[in-house]
């Protein structure tokens, strides 16, 4: 039986849809995408994980995607949609990983009887999709390549793929980038006190 997706347009456009039917023949046909998958398995396998982890990781992915793709957080200018997928599962598992670390830390420090300390990470709180979206619009106000770049930011991208991906000249290129998006973002907030308290959800 031949797929009724026989280019990623279309597996956007059904995952679009507000009809289950619909969009759950996308999500099936991308679950079972042997190219896909591999693809996910490279990664979780590269960090450490197994082949149990890379269904758990590719669902995740897939749940993610499906939301920001329904939210309209998505944005299919910037990254294609499987390449997207699998930096999400990227990003996700790395997070995985670093949270069992902490986590594992954090026993032996409080069975030493040692003080923990924590951190706040701005882009682990913004977990609703109303949001991000508000940032993903702010940072395009600001100036679109910073949008592009945090996006290959949050997905797990490092300098030297971000060099690649926005044509810099090298990953020092794209960390003095980086550093002036933060430097404008900054800026446009303090400007806007109101755009703070709605990012996060004050």
């Amino acid at each position: 039986m031949k797929s009724q997706f026989k280019k990623e347009q279309d597996l956007l456009h059904a995952l679009q849809s507000k009809s289950p039917t619909v969009y759950n023949a996308a999500l099936k046909h991308l679950y079972d995408s042997d190219p896909l998958r591999n693809a996910v398995r490279k990664e979780v396998f590269f960090r450490g994980g197994n082949e149990g982890d890379v269904s758990a990781v590719l669902n995740e992915a897939l749940c993610t995607v499906f939301n920001q793709v329904q939210n309209g957080i998505y944005n299919p200018a910037l990254s294609k949609l499987t390449t997207y997928i699998v930096g999400v599962a990227k990003q996700q598992f790395f997070t995985k990983q670093r949270s069992k670390s902490r986590l594992s830390a954090k026993h032996e420090r409080s069975a030493e009887g040692e003080n923990v300390e924590t951190s706040f990470n701005l882009s682990e709180e913004m977990d609703r999709a109303e949001q991000k979206a508000l940032l993903v619009k702010v940072l395009t106000d600001i100036d679109p390549r910073c949008q592009k770049l945090t996006e290959l930011q949050s997905i797990g991208y490092s300098m030297a793929e971000i060099a690649v991906q926005m044509a810099y000249k090298n990953q020092d290129v794209a960390k003095m980038a980086a550093k002036d998006c933060r430097d404008k973002f900054r800026k446009h907030l303090e400007k806007r006190p109101d755009l703070v308290a709605e990012i996060l959800g004050l």
